[in-house]
């Protein structure tokens, strides 16, 4: 428990999975 996991229910999932996106580009 923790802020981290406040910040992430309260972030949409498709905001999240684009923000990882940005990390992790796919690469074909």
């Amino acid at each position: 428990r923790g802020p981290g996991r406040v910040w992430l229910q309260s972030m949409p999932i498709s905001n999240l999975a684009a923000k990882i996106r940005q990390y992790i580009p796919s690469k074909g």
